[in-house]
């Protein structure tokens, strides 16, 4: 029984070490010499004991499995601490100056490319491949796609390339929001051409669920009504993440009518019931709370506040704090007794809220019971 269990150990021990990168315990020469033999290039991860970013990426981004499986294809992977050691050196060498800093370098030692600083792992993995591959530069991105090249590699990489690079200008908050978002649905423009042009089975091809994931804001859109309508179409391997995504894409419609405070949105929520129910996406019933805050039942302050008595608890973080942010909106003619009302309901609440939803919670409070101004 004792063998048993550590061999499991042994194997358990194993598999996390598969699924996540692999960072050997090498100097810098050593991981040249071997990036000879591999046919790699070296990745130096830069950093320091003191750096809360080097943590977080070794912590939350390294383990992941898609980043190591990356990683180690196509790089001698090693970590290199900049106050110590040889790392020392090398970062004086190189001219490290942020952390943490990422190094490519080829196997004659010269850097090819780097990246400072930490960021979510899908984005990380488009960083460090714009750089591995010639074909990735910003510059060559643009080339590709302004002769006419159109897959789904270029695509997701040109666009990824197109939000890094969105314009900062404005003088006031409104002129920033209005230039952004205009850059915003340049880049969704990109991606619905593309996805338009594709045919019906390369639009349930993996290679393609870049559109749906990343580009796709709303059900009302042609990406999303493809997923709903040939659902049950996909490869049987592939229907569990379609149907993750019709989710999260009806979670966000129906965050954005709390939101809004159900205000205009009544043939919309009728309209996404019916086809919640339609596509079987409630059977656990997950759906049942954020509709209760969107039925007529809640239409007036008093029946508000009863639906946060009975419903709350149901809503996760994300439509909690959408909920909150939508009450003033939404019963903006109501008395100040009954504003009260539904503050005392939201003060109820605070025990069981998650952080970032109490410190929506404290904001909206005191403007419901009329003690202070939203600013």
């Amino acid at each position: 029984m004792k063998k048993i269990i550590i061999l499991s150990t042994f194997l358990f021990t194993n598999m996390i070490m598969m699924a996540q990168t692999e960072f050997r315990a090498i100097t810098f020469q050593q991981a040249i010499d071997a990036a000879k033999v591999e046919k790699k290039m070296v990745f130096i991860d830069f950093y320091t004991d003191w750096c809360g970013p080097c943590k977080m990426m070794a912590r939350d981004v390294f383990p992941q499995k898609n980043v190591g499986d990356y990683f180690n294809a196509h790089f001698v992977c090693i970590k290199l601490n900049a106050e110590k050691g040889e790392g020392k050196d090398y970062a004086r060498q190189f001219k490290i100056d942020g952390y943490p800093s990422f190094l490519i370098v080829n196997a004659d030692g010269k850097e090819v490319g780097r990246h400072v600083g930490g960021s979510s792992a899908d984005k990380f993995i488009d960083k460090i491949e714009a750089i591995r591959n010639p074909d990735l530069t910003p510059a060559r991105l643009t080339e590709r796609y302004l002769s006419g090249e159109r897959n789904a590699e270029l695509i997701q990489a040109y666009a990824s390339m197109l939000m890094d690079n969105a314009p900062l200008g404005g003088n006031t908050r409104e002129d920033y929001r209005r230039i952004y978002f205009a850059h915003v649905d340049k880049v969704n423009k990109v991606v619905q051409d593309y996805f338009t042009g594709l045919s019906d089975a390369d639009k349930m091809k993996p290679e393609n669920f870049f559109v749906y994931r990343k580009y796709t804001r709303s059900v009302q859109e042609a990406p999303a009504r493809f997923l709903a309508a040939n659902r049950k179409k996909f490869a049987p391997e592939l229907q569990q993440e379609v149907t993750d995504m019709l989710n999260q894409l009806y979670m966000d419609d129906i965050n954005a009518c709390l939101s809004a405070g159900n205000i205009g949105n009544t043939e919309k929520i009728r309209l996404m019931k019916k086809e919640i129910k339609q596509l079987r996406l409630n059977k656990d019933g997950h759906y049942d709370g954020p509709f209760a805050f969107l039925d007529h039942n809640a239409d007036t302050p008093t029946q508000f506040a009863s639906c946060i008595d009975q419903h709350f608890r149901k809503l996760d973080g994300k439509s909690q704090i959408e909920l909150i942010d939508g009450l003033m909106g939404r019963f903006a003619n109501a008395s100040q007794e009954e504003k009260t009302v539904l503050a005392r309901s939201i003060r109820n609440q605070l025990p069981d809220m998650e952080l970032d939803v109490i410190f929506m919670a404290t904001m909206i409070i005191p403007e419901l019971e009329g003690t202070t101004n939203r600013h």
